[in-house]
Protein backbone atom coordinates (compact mmCIF):
# COMPACT_ATOMS: atom_id res chain seq x y z
CA UNK A 1 0.00 0.00 0.00
CA UNK A 2 1.27 3.24 -0.77
CA UNK A 3 0.34 6.88 0.17
CA UNK A 4 0.00 10.34 -1.20
CA UNK A 5 -0.73 13.56 0.66
CA UNK A 6 -2.24 16.57 -1.59
CA UNK A 7 -0.61 19.77 0.64
CA UNK A 8 -0.36 22.37 -2.87
CA UNK A 9 -2.24 24.93 -1.04
CA UNK A 10 -4.12 26.56 -3.60
CA UNK A 11 -7.12 28.57 -3.05
CA UNK A 12 -10.12 26.10 -2.83
CA UNK A 13 -12.98 25.56 -4.37
CA UNK A 14 -14.56 28.88 -2.68
CA UNK A 15 -11.76 30.75 -3.09
CA UNK A 16 -10.58 30.93 0.41
CA UNK A 17 -6.71 31.32 0.33
CA UNK A 18 -4.70 28.32 0.92
CA UNK A 19 -1.02 29.77 0.33
CA UNK A 20 -0.63 32.37 2.73
CA UNK A 21 -2.04 29.86 5.50
CA UNK A 22 -0.33 26.33 5.28
CA UNK A 23 -3.23 23.96 6.74
CA UNK A 24 -0.59 20.89 6.78
CA UNK A 25 1.76 22.59 9.67
CA UNK A 26 -1.16 23.96 12.07
CA UNK A 27 -0.29 22.75 15.28
CA UNK A 28 -3.14 20.71 17.14
CA UNK A 29 -2.16 19.07 20.35
CA UNK A 30 1.47 19.99 19.74
CA UNK A 31 2.28 18.48 16.23
CA UNK A 32 1.39 19.71 12.68
CA UNK A 33 -1.61 18.25 10.99
CA UNK A 34 0.33 16.12 8.61
CA UNK A 35 2.38 14.76 11.32
CA UNK A 36 -1.08 13.27 12.74
CA UNK A 37 -1.69 11.45 9.43
CA UNK A 38 2.28 10.61 9.01
CA UNK A 39 1.26 8.33 12.22
CA UNK A 40 -1.75 7.37 11.04
CA UNK A 41 -0.35 5.79 8.29
CA UNK A 42 2.60 4.34 9.86
CA UNK A 43 0.00 2.25 11.90
CA UNK A 44 -0.63 0.69 9.10
CA UNK A 45 3.12 0.00 7.94
CA UNK A 46 2.60 2.00 4.72
CA UNK A 47 5.25 1.30 2.06
CA UNK A 48 7.69 4.36 2.12
CA UNK A 49 8.19 7.02 0.83
CA UNK A 50 5.25 8.89 1.12
CA UNK A 51 4.51 11.13 -1.32
CA UNK A 52 3.51 14.87 -0.39
CA UNK A 53 2.98 17.38 -3.08
CA UNK A 54 3.70 20.98 -1.77
CA UNK A 55 3.26 24.45 -3.04
CA UNK A 56 6.85 26.22 -4.18
CA UNK A 57 6.39 28.71 -1.42
CA UNK A 58 5.39 26.62 1.01
CA UNK A 59 8.56 23.72 0.07
CA UNK A 60 11.35 25.06 2.46
CA UNK A 61 8.69 24.91 5.24
CA UNK A 62 7.44 21.07 4.69
CA UNK A 63 11.13 19.87 4.21
CA UNK A 64 11.95 21.94 7.99
CA UNK A 65 9.62 20.56 9.61
CA UNK A 66 9.36 16.64 8.45
CA UNK A 67 13.28 16.44 8.44
CA UNK A 68 12.25 13.74 11.09
CA UNK A 69 8.60 11.73 10.53
CA UNK A 70 7.33 8.25 11.93
CA UNK A 71 7.45 7.05 7.56
CA UNK A 72 10.14 8.98 5.51
CA UNK A 73 8.33 11.55 2.96
CA UNK A 74 8.96 12.75 -0.54
CA UNK A 75 8.30 16.27 -0.70
CA UNK A 76 7.62 17.45 -4.45
CA UNK A 77 6.36 20.59 -6.57
CA UNK A 78 4.10 19.45 -9.09
CA UNK A 79 3.78 20.54 -11.99
CA UNK A 80 0.23 21.10 -14.14
CA UNK A 81 -2.94 21.32 -13.31
CA UNK A 82 -3.76 22.30 -9.66
CA UNK A 83 -7.03 21.36 -8.74
CA UNK A 84 -7.36 18.30 -6.31
CA UNK A 85 -8.62 15.78 -8.54
CA UNK A 86 -5.60 16.55 -11.26
CA UNK A 87 -3.09 16.01 -8.59
CA UNK A 88 -4.77 13.14 -6.51
CA UNK A 89 -4.09 11.06 -10.49
CA UNK A 90 -0.77 13.17 -11.25
CA UNK A 91 -0.05 11.63 -7.79
CA UNK A 92 -1.49 8.16 -8.83
CA UNK A 93 0.72 8.16 -11.84
CA UNK A 94 3.90 8.66 -9.79
CA UNK A 95 3.03 6.15 -6.74
CA UNK A 96 2.92 3.12 -9.70
CA UNK A 97 0.23 0.41 -10.47
CA UNK A 98 1.46 -2.37 -8.38
CA UNK A 99 0.17 -1.62 -4.89
CA UNK A 100 -3.36 -0.04 -3.64
CA UNK A 101 -2.98 3.59 -3.08
CA UNK A 102 -4.35 6.00 -0.34
CA UNK A 103 -5.03 9.67 -0.84
CA UNK A 104 -5.30 12.25 1.63
CA UNK A 105 -5.49 15.96 1.69
CA UNK A 106 -3.72 18.20 3.82
CA UNK A 107 -6.15 19.89 5.64
CA UNK A 108 -8.10 16.53 7.48
CA UNK A 109 -7.43 16.07 11.12
CA UNK A 110 -8.65 12.44 12.17
CA UNK A 111 -7.77 10.44 14.81
CA UNK A 112 -9.33 7.05 13.69
CA UNK A 113 -7.06 4.03 12.57
CA UNK A 114 -7.16 3.43 7.92
CA UNK A 115 -7.23 -0.10 9.02
CA UNK A 116 -10.76 0.14 8.29
CA UNK A 117 -10.54 1.60 5.15
CA UNK A 118 -8.32 -1.15 3.98
CA UNK A 119 -10.62 -3.74 5.53
CA UNK A 120 -13.17 -2.50 2.77
CA UNK A 121 -11.21 -2.49 -0.24
CA UNK A 122 -10.09 -5.56 0.61
CA UNK A 123 -14.38 -6.34 1.30
CA UNK A 124 -15.48 -4.97 -2.26
CA UNK A 125 -12.15 -5.45 -4.28
CA UNK A 126 -12.60 -1.84 -5.18
CA UNK A 127 -12.03 1.79 -4.18
CA UNK A 128 -13.55 2.96 -0.78
CA UNK A 129 -13.74 6.74 0.90
CA UNK A 130 -14.05 8.02 3.72
CA UNK A 131 -17.96 9.13 4.34
CA UNK A 132 -19.71 10.80 7.51
CA UNK A 133 -23.31 11.83 8.07
CA UNK A 134 -24.06 15.65 7.45
CA UNK A 135 -26.07 15.55 10.60
CA UNK A 136 -24.21 17.48 13.23
CA UNK A 137 -22.10 19.37 10.74
CA UNK A 138 -22.56 23.23 10.89
CA UNK A 139 -25.64 24.32 8.31
CA UNK A 140 -24.41 26.51 5.31
CA UNK A 141 -23.12 26.13 1.92
CA UNK A 142 -19.18 24.11 2.31
CA UNK A 143 -17.40 22.79 -0.66
CA UNK A 144 -17.78 19.22 0.36
CA UNK A 145 -18.83 16.76 -1.69
CA UNK A 146 -21.39 14.53 -0.38
CA UNK A 147 -23.47 11.11 -1.72
CA UNK A 148 -26.09 9.04 -1.20
CA UNK A 149 -24.93 5.52 -0.14
CA UNK A 150 -26.64 2.81 -2.62
CA UNK A 151 -27.02 -1.27 -2.15
CA UNK A 152 -23.49 -2.36 -0.39
CA UNK A 153 -22.20 1.48 0.43
CA UNK A 154 -21.36 2.48 -3.44
CA UNK A 155 -21.95 6.22 -3.37
CA UNK A 156 -23.61 7.74 -5.83
CA UNK A 157 -24.69 11.51 -6.27
CA UNK A 158 -21.37 13.11 -5.80
CA UNK A 159 -21.34 16.76 -6.09
CA UNK A 160 -19.47 19.84 -4.66
CA UNK A 161 -21.06 23.17 -2.95
CA UNK A 162 -24.04 21.13 -1.34
CA UNK A 163 -26.08 21.99 1.95
CA UNK A 164 -27.69 19.25 4.10
CA UNK A 165 -30.49 17.36 2.64
CA UNK A 166 -32.36 14.08 2.88
CA UNK A 167 -31.15 13.06 -0.69
CA UNK A 168 -27.49 13.43 -0.32
CA UNK A 169 -27.10 12.84 3.15
CA UNK A 170 -23.15 11.93 3.63
CA UNK A 171 -20.05 13.85 3.49
CA UNK A 172 -17.01 12.67 1.21
CA UNK A 173 -13.82 13.14 3.34
CA UNK A 174 -10.75 13.59 1.61
CA UNK A 175 -9.59 10.30 2.49
CA UNK A 176 -9.51 7.61 -0.50
CA UNK A 177 -8.48 3.84 -0.93
CA UNK A 178 -7.78 3.68 -4.85
CA UNK A 179 -7.79 -0.23 -5.69
CA UNK A 180 -4.76 -0.99 -8.22
CA UNK A 181 -6.75 -2.15 -10.48
CA UNK A 182 -8.93 1.69 -10.75
CA UNK A 183 -5.12 3.04 -11.11
CA UNK A 184 -4.33 2.77 -14.16
CA UNK A 185 -8.22 4.16 -15.93
CA UNK A 186 -7.03 7.09 -13.46
CA UNK A 187 -3.44 7.57 -14.47
CA UNK A 188 -4.62 7.69 -18.17
CA UNK A 189 -5.99 11.13 -17.48
CA UNK A 190 -2.60 13.01 -16.72
CA UNK A 191 -1.41 15.12 -18.91
CA UNK A 192 -2.57 16.20 -22.11
CA UNK A 193 -5.38 13.52 -22.37
CA UNK A 194 -6.66 15.28 -19.61
CA UNK A 195 -10.32 15.84 -19.81
CA UNK A 196 -12.21 18.91 -18.59
CA UNK A 197 -12.29 18.77 -14.95
CA UNK A 198 -15.75 17.98 -14.82
CA UNK A 199 -15.74 14.99 -16.43
CA UNK A 200 -12.39 13.63 -14.31
CA UNK A 201 -14.58 14.37 -10.97
CA UNK A 202 -17.41 12.34 -12.41
CA UNK A 203 -14.68 9.77 -13.24
CA UNK A 204 -13.04 9.99 -10.30
CA UNK A 205 -16.25 9.18 -7.81
CA UNK A 206 -17.39 6.19 -10.10
CA UNK A 207 -17.13 2.75 -8.31
CA UNK A 208 -15.78 4.19 -4.52
CA UNK A 209 -17.77 2.59 -1.56
CA UNK A 210 -18.34 3.99 1.30
CA UNK A 211 -16.37 3.73 4.82
CA UNK A 212 -17.85 4.65 8.08
CA UNK A 213 -15.08 5.88 10.56
CA UNK A 214 -15.66 5.97 14.21
CA UNK A 215 -13.57 8.96 15.48
CA UNK A 216 -12.60 12.24 15.47
CA UNK A 217 -12.85 14.11 11.95
CA UNK A 218 -12.44 17.78 10.99
CA UNK A 219 -11.53 19.75 8.06
CA UNK A 220 -9.55 22.53 9.15
CA UNK A 221 -9.87 24.78 6.65
CA UNK A 222 -13.45 25.46 8.01
CA UNK A 223 -13.49 28.25 10.57
CA UNK A 224 -16.43 26.32 12.82
CA UNK A 225 -14.93 22.68 12.45
CA UNK A 226 -11.24 23.75 12.85
CA UNK A 227 -12.44 25.44 16.40
CA UNK A 228 -14.00 21.48 17.30
CA UNK A 229 -10.59 20.20 16.51
CA UNK A 230 -8.51 22.66 19.14
CA UNK A 231 -11.50 22.32 21.49
CA UNK A 232 -10.89 18.37 21.18
CA UNK A 233 -7.41 18.22 21.78
CA UNK A 234 -7.57 20.61 24.11
CA UNK A 235 -9.28 18.11 26.45
CA UNK A 236 -6.40 15.77 25.30
CA UNK A 237 -3.39 17.17 26.17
Amino acid sequence: MRAFINAYGAKDSLGNDRVSEIRGLLHFGGKPVIQHTLERLADINITPPVLVYVNKEHEQSYRAMLSQTPVPVDIQVPSGPTDPVNMYVSGLSQLGIDEHALILADDNLFDFSLAGLLKEMERVQSNAVAVRHFSGFPSGKFNFATCNLQGGRLIDGSYSFANPGTEHPFVILDIYGVHKQHIPGFVRYKGPNAPPIEQLAREWFKDFHAWLPKGFWADIGKPVLRQKAEEYFKKLF
